[in-house]
Parts: structure tokens; sequence; C-alpha cells
């Protein structure tokens, strides 16, 4: 994904400066700041508004991160989820998290039980399923445009939900910005989507350990 990318241009800037980085695969960012907490990984490039320990440091904030709500059939509103099988991401990825507050706000994720059933398929594992066994939706974080996205649109018979929900969530996360999908991120012929889509995004996050030595953080900025 575009966080990878984002890694691997990092490591190409600090090797002239005798920084030596190495990539390090996790579940998610929610993952990856557990693990920079505990300094096995000393930096990441993590979604924006999660919980984050003590031990770990924000460095700099980066591209936004919009929300895609990706449905099928007779989905045209959130209430429409209720009872639907709904991708969240993998546990320990931030896009969970982040699909679990708006289903809250919608009244689906309650403490009580969930009115829907949530599936966890990886990536790969979505591409290799049959269309009757693809998920009613699927909540995905990702920079513009996304890669996943635009194969689930062209190629699944996906579309995009508006979520013009940002001044909701910023009450109960200040961390969530407005974001916006613009028409024709994913196609011209037809046009994909056909007008700009209201959502909500947060800022893809550079962080470090707090103990990290602040010159070699200096090197990737």
């Amino acid at each position: 994904g575009h966080r990878s990318a984002v890694a691997n241009i990092l490591i190409e800037l600090a090797e002239p400066h005798g920084v030596e980085l190495e990539f390090v695969e996790t579940s998610g960012s929610a993952d990856a700041l557990a693990h920079v907490a505990d300094r096995s990984i000393d930096i990441a490039l993590v979604q924006g508004g999660l919980p984050a320990p003590e031990t770990v440091r924000e460095v700099a904030p980066l591209s936004l991160e919009p929300l895609h709500l990706l449905v099928r059939g007779e989905i045209w509103d959130l209430e429409d989820l209720s009872g639907m099988r709904i991708q969240l991401a993998p546990p320990g990825s931030g896009t969970r998290v982040f699909a679990l507050e708006v289903l809250g706000l919608a009244g689906l994720a309650r403490p009580s039980g969930n009115v829907f059933t949530e599936v966890s398929h990886s990536y790969a594992e979505l591409e290799a399923l049959d269309d009757d066994a693809l998920p009613d939706a699927i909540f995905h974080v990702s920079s513009l445009p996304s890669p996943n996205a635009r194969a689930w649109i062209r190629q699944r018979g996906y579309r995009l939900l508006p979520l013009p929900i940002a001044d909701s969530m910023r009450l109960r996360n200040a961390a969530v910005l407005p974001g916006v999908i613009p028409a024709y991120t994913y196609g011209a012929a037809p046009a994909t989507p056909s007008e700009p889509v209201p959502t909500i995004a947060t800022r893809m996050l550079l962080v470090a350990h707090r103990d990290v030595d602040s010159a070699a953080i200096r090197v990737l900025l």
C-alpha cells in the first residue's frame, strides 16, 4: 500500500546519510504502535487518531488518508448496513478501530453486541473470493488513489458510500478530519465516482520511540 511505498522512500533517503533502516511488516497501525512502544521497532508510519503509549512520539504528519466505505447491493446509508457482512480489517489494524467508531455512531456497533456480521480477510483473501462470497461492505483507509479500492470498484462491482459525518465524528475523536474522494479518482469512462464523495480522514503519521536518536530522525524530515 501507500505506507509501504513511503517507507521504502524513507529507506532510500536515509542510506546516504549513514542511517540504515530495515522494513518490518506489521498487521496494521495499532500493532505498529505496540511494536514502537516496546522498541521492537524504532519508527513507524501509522494511521492518525489512534491511542499511543507514552513512549511513542509523533515526528511528522504526512498525507491525508480518507476512509473508503465500499458497498454493494441495496446499501444507500449507514443504517442499511444492519445485518450485513462487513469487512472491518484484521485486529491490529487502525482501519478496524476507525470502522467501529463509524458503526458505533450509526448504532450498529454496541456493547451488547453488534448488529452486523464481521468478516476479516486479508487483501489477498478478498481478491481470491468468488463474487457471491464477498462482503456486503468494506472499510478501507488509504491515501488517494487506492489501488485496492480501484480494483474493488472496477472489477468487483463496489461503489463508494458518502459519509458526511466529519463534524459529528470530531466530537468523539479530534484527529478526524473532513475528507473527500474527488470525482474521477477511480476512472473517467465511466466517471468513478461521478461526483465528489464526502468522507472522513486522518493523517498518516511518522512516529518514533521517544529514545530514538533525534539526529537520525532529522535525516528523514
